[in-house]
C-alpha cells in the first residue's frame, strides 16, 4: 500500500483550532518541553550500554540503555516496515508523529529520532517516565482521583482528535500512559499516517467514525 508523504491540508484546517488551546492543557511540563533538544541529541549520540527485548507489542521493540557522560536513560528502538499481520507499518511514522506533535504544541508524544542499531535503521524513542498504562488502570480497577477526572476525560478526547489527525487506528489501552500526576502520554505510532481512501474520507472517531465508542 502506497502512502502519501504529506497530510491533507483539510486536516489542519479542522484540527489546528482545536489544538490552539493546548498550552493550558499540555501533557509535558514547561521544563520537559525545554529539555527536548537535549534528549533529541542524547538519543542520537549516547552510547548504547546494553539492550533487552521488551516482550510486549507486535512490533518486537527493544529497550536500549543509554549513557553519555554522567547521564543515563532508556529508550525504545523499533524498525517495523511494510505489512505486518495485514497492517502497513513504518518506523518513520514514530518520528513524524513526534515532529508533528511538537509543531502543533500537543506535547503528548515523547522525543523520537532516527538511529541505526545492529546495522539497521529505526526509530529511537525516549522512554517516557510513567506510572501506569490505561490497560493497568482498567485491569486493576485503579480509581482516578476526583481532582484529575476532568483533566483525564479531556485528554481522552484530545487523544482521539490526535489519532484522527494522524490517521492512527492502532491506539490501544497499552499505549496510553499516565504519569504519577495523571498527565497522558501517547506512544506507538508505527501504524499512523494512513492514506488509503478509507482514512482520507473518514475520521477514526466521531459520529461516522471508523471506530465506535461508548462515549
Amino acid at each position: 500500500m502506497r502512502r502519501s508523504n504529506s497530510i491533507p491540508a483539510t486536516f489542519f484546517l479542522v484540527f489546528i483550532p482545536i489544538f490552539s488551546v493546548l498550552p493550558a492543557r499540555a501533557q509535558f511540563t514547561a521544563e520537559e518541553i525545554a529539555q527536548r533538544p537535549f534528549w533529541e541529541e542524547f538519543l542520537k549520540t549516547a552510547e548504547i550500554v546494553r539492550f533487552e527485548e521488551i516482550g510486549e507489542g507486535v512490533t518486537k521493540p527493544l529497550k536500549l540503555y543509554l549513557q553519555k557522560a554522567d547521564v543515563q536513560s532508556k529508550a525504545c528502538w523499533k524498525n517495523p516496515s511494510g505489512l505486518r499481520d495485514g497492517f502497513q507499518e513504518g518506523w518513520q511514522y514514530e518520528i513524524a508523529a513526534y515532529r508533528l506533535d511538537k509543531l502543533i504544541g500537543l506535547n503528548m508524544v515523547p522525543p523520537a529520532v532516527e538511529r541505526d542499531f545492529n546495522g539497521k535503521p529505526g526509530a529511537l524513542v525516549y522512554w517516557a517516565t510513567s506510572e501506569r498504562s490505561l490497560l493497568k488502570v482498567m485491569e486493576e480497577k485503579i480509581q482516578i482521583p476526583e481532582s484529575a477526572l476532568e483533566h483525564t476525560d479531556n485528554m481522552k478526547y484530545l487523544a482521539r482528535a490526535w489519532d484522527c489527525l494522524v490517521a492512527n487506528d492502532d491506539r490501544t489501552q497499552q499505549n496510553v500512559l499516565y504519569t504519577k500526576d495523571w498527565r497522558m502520554i501517547a506512544i506507538d505510532h508505527s501504524q499512523a499516517f494512513r492514506s488509503s481512501k478509507e482514512y482520507t474520507e473518514n475520521l477514526i472517531f466521531g459520529r461516522n467514525g471508523l471506530k465506535r465508542t461508548a462515549d
